[in-house]
C-alpha cells in the first residue's frame, strides 16, 4: 500500500476539520495548510476533491472557510484514500476483477488477500473521531 502526497494531505486537512468540528465555524485554507504544513496550491486542489466527493463544504466571503459535511465520526480514512489515491491494493490480483492467471496456482494470492482485508479493515472503520480521540503517536499491531 502507497500513500500519495495528495492522499496523506488529503488526511491532514480532514484531520484539521475533524479537530476544529466542535468550534461550529469554518476553518480558513490558511489555517489548514498552516497548522498541518501543507502547501496551499496543493491544499486547494485536495479540498476541491474532497467538496466534490461531499465530504468538505465551503463558506465563501471574508470569513469564509471549509466545514465537515459529515460528523468526524461518519468519516473514514479509508474513505479519504479512496477518494484520493483510488483502491487500497495496486497489485493486479487483488484489485483487477479479473485477477490474474496464476491465482490457483499462487502461493502469495492467499496471502495478499488477508494483507488486504487486515488493512482496509483498518483504514475503513477507522474515523477520524477516532483519532482526533487518541493519544499522538499512538501505534497499531497487526
Amino acid at each position: 500500500m502507497k500513500i500519495s502526497a495528495k492522499g496523506e494531505y488529503a488526511l491532514r486537512a480532514v484531520l484539521q476539520l475533524a479537530l476544529d468540528h466542535h468550534r461550529q465555524e469554518v476553518t480558513s485554507m490558511q489555517e489548514i495548510a498552516q497548522s498541518q504544513e501543507i502547501p496551499l496550491k496543493f491544499l486547494e486542489q485536495i479540498l476541491l476533491t474532497l467538496k466534490k466527493a461531499g465530504l468538505v463544504g465551503s463558506k465563501r466571503g471574508n470569513a469564509g472557510g471549509y466545514y465537515l459535511a459529515k460528523g468526524p465520526d461518519q468519516i473514514t480514512v479509508g474513505e479519504v484514500l479512496r477518494i484520493t489515491d483510488g483502491p487500497v491494493m495496486t497489485l493486479a490480483c487483488i484489485s483487477s476483477p479479473m485477477g490474474c492467471e496464476r491465482q490457483t496456482r499462487c502461493f502469495f494470492h492467499p496471502l495478499w488477500q488477508e494483507v488486504n482485508s487486515t488493512v482496509e479493515g483498518i483504514i475503513f472503520s477507522t474515523t477520524f473521531a477516532d483519532l482526533c480521540g487518541r493519544p499522538r503517536g499512538y501505534m497499531y499491531y497487526i
